[in-house]
């Protein structure tokens, strides 16, 4: 291998380096946005579960009176809204949208695997300019 081809496949290397640099880049920024995503998300979950234990509770408070419709009104309205009964469009909701959070977390694993992959690949090619710069090195002197 001559000095030319040396100094291509450094410039080669180098290129390859810098594609993947933008890559990990756009990755993590996209890593960053989910993450920011993943938090309001939550929040907003446990705002609503929140809200709807407390719609619970003053539903709760009207068992108080005996009457047996009012009775049977609290215990269908504390059914609906509770977020522990699997027949509440409560807890449907917040099972969707934990399943989103999951979405969310598989997608971040996802991309931060193909960060280390990338980081791996670099690595590699900065040992061979490295070796490449050495063997230039030896011919030049």
């Amino acid at each position: 291998m001559n000095e030319r081809e040396i100094v291509r496949k450094i410039k080669e290397y180098e290129n390859k380096i810098s594609d993947l640099s933008d890559e990990k880049n756009h990755l993590i920024n996209v890593i960053d946005e989910l993450d920011t995503s993943r938090i309001s998300i939550r929040a907003r979950k446990e705002n609503m579960e929140g809200v709807f234990c407390n719609r619970v509770a003053s539903f709760e408070k009207l068992s108080v009176y005996r009457s047996r419709g009012v009775t049977k009104i609290s215990e269908k309205m504390k059914e609906y809204n509770s977020i522990y009964s699997s027949s509440s469009y409560v807890w449907k909701a917040i099972q969707t949208i934990q399943n989103l959070i999951d979405d969310i977390n598989r997608n971040v694993e996802k991309r931060m695997d193909r960060v280390s992959e990338i980081d791996s690949y670099i690595q590699r090619y900065e040992e061979k300019i490295r070796i490449l710069k050495q063997k230039k090195a030896r011919m030049e002197g």
